[in-house]
């Protein structure tokens, strides 16, 4: 949980426009752009409030379902509603 509030916080301050120095890639971060984009409603204009999605594609053995289920659940934490957790 500590690494997906690091991304959260440092993805939402870079959002605000907070000059940070970038983290290590992780999943954590694309699915942060991701849910930024959802609830952002300048960048939700520019696709017509038309439902989205996400594709995670690799070989056989690479971590797609593993993967998915750390962006499951990071969606799934920062859209509670407020005082339930990090969102």
């Amino acid at each position: 949980m500590q690494t997906l509030e690091e991304y959260y916080t440092h993805g939402l301050l870079k959002a605000q426009g907070v000059d940070l120095p970038p983290l290590p890639p992780h999943v954590y971060a694309v699915a942060g752009n991701a849910y930024r984009c959802m609830v952002d409603t300048e960048a939700r204009r520019t696709v017509d409030n038309r439902n989205q999605s996400m594709l995670v594609s690799g070989e056989s053995g690479a971590g797609k379902t593993e993967t998915t289920k750390i962006i499951m659940q990071y969606l799934a934490t920062v859209g509670r509603p407020k005082g339930k957790g990090v969102g």
